[in-house]
This record gives C-alpha cells, sequence and structure tokens, in this order.
C-alpha cells in the first residue's frame, strides 16, 4: 500500500497556515506543481520549495497542530435494489475538536469514488477554513 501525496493546492494550504514539517517530497517554488520531486535534502526552511507530506501526515498535523479533524467514511447508496459496485461511495467529514460541541463545517454529501479523492477535497475544506479564519482576525 502507497500513501498517497497532497496535490500542490493542498500542499501550498498548508504552509499558508504554517505546516513548515520536514517531508521526503516537495514542489519547486514556480515550478512543475504536477510533479514534486523527492529528496532528502530538506530544503524546505529555504522557502524554495513547498513541502509535500502525504495526505495521511497533512491529516495528523491538521488534528495534532490545528485541532481540526478530517475523516472518511465508506457510505452506502440504497435507492437501488440491484447489487452494484456504484452504490458504495465515500464522503468526508471535517470537525473543530477543541470546541466542546465538536462543531463541524462544510460537510458536504458529495460522493467520491475513492477514499482519497474524498480525504483530499476533505484537507482542503479544513485548510479554507483556517484561512478564513486567520483572515478574520
Amino acid at each position: 500500500m502507497k500513501d498517497t501525496l497532497v496535490s500542490y493546492e493542498t500542499a501550498s494550504s498548508l504552509r499558508e497556515v504554517g505546516f513548515n514539517e520536514i517531508t521526503d517530497y516537495y514542489y519547486p517554488v514556480g515550478g512543475n506543481e504536477h510533479e514534486p520531486i523527492r529528496t532528502t535534502d530538506y530544503w524546505n526552511m529555504y522557502g524554495s520549495v513547498i513541502a509535500c507530506p502525504t495526505q495521511s501526515f497533512a491529516q495528523k498535523w491538521l488534528r495534532d497542530f490545528k485541532q481540526i479533524f478530517v475523516y472518511v467514511e465508506n457510505e452506502y447508496d440504497n435507492e437501488n435494489d440491484a447489487i452494484r459496485n456504484d452504490r458504495f461511495y465515500w464522503v468526508f467529514y471535517t470537525e473543530i475538536i477543541a470546541n466542546l460541541d465538536n462543531e463541524s463545517f462544510d460537510d458536504e454529501e458529495i460522493k467520491y469514488t475513492t477514499y482519497e479523492a474524498a480525504l483530499e477535497v476533505g484537507l482542503q475544506a479544513a485548510l479554507n477554513h483556517l484561512k478564513n479564519e486567520q483572515c478574520k482576525q
């Protein structure tokens, strides 16, 4: 099983909200945003690259440092009686865990065909929420 790397858009948003961790992959600033590069030379501190973590690392960082829990669940569409593969789908949820009420935001019932696709959109929703909160301050 291989961990999925975050997209350039997600990596850039992570950087905007304070993510500055050492990762195995980086996107070059102003370079090819579709192809992260693998390196053991940790340039991230110098600003010439954007850290490209795995989705699970980004998910854990958001939970541990920003108190936002992003999770994905498998759902079942029972509108049809026939058994088909397309009846199972993935959805994401986001919660602010620092809030005693576990406030949720941006929980859309959009169906994604893979766990990774749902998680990527969930990460982006959490990051957009953080950026909006920073603008209010």
